[in-house]
C-alpha cells in the first residue's frame, strides 16, 4: 500500500495543475486563497508575471499552494 501511495503521489506531482492553464498563475493562486474560506481571509496582491517555463510555473504554484494551505492549517 505504501508503494502504491508513493507511486500515485509521484504521478500527481508530475501533472500540471489545471488552474494554471485555465486562468494563469496569479489568478490560480488567488483562487486557491479564496477556496480557504472566510475563516482564513487571505488577499493575494500580485501583478501578472512575465511568461515562465511550464515547470517553473508549476513548481511556484505548488509552493504557493502549500504555503497557503499551511496558513489555513496552522492559523
Amino acid at each position: 500500500v505504501d508503494a502504491a501511495v508513493g507511486e500515485v503521489r509521484r504521478i500527481l506531482d508530475g501533472l500540471r495543475p489545471a488552474p494554471l492553464d485555465d486562468v494563469g498563475f496569479v489568478a490560480a493562486v488567488r483562487r486557491h486563497a479564496d477556496a480557504l474560506g472566510p475563516a482564513v481571509p487571505v488577499r493575494v496582491d500580485a501583478e501578472e508575471l512575465p511568461p515562465l517555463p511550464a515547470e517553473v510555473e508549476t513548481a511556484a504554484y505548488r509552493i504557493a499552494q502549500e504555503a497557503l494551505t499551511n496558513v489555513a492549517r496552522h492559523s
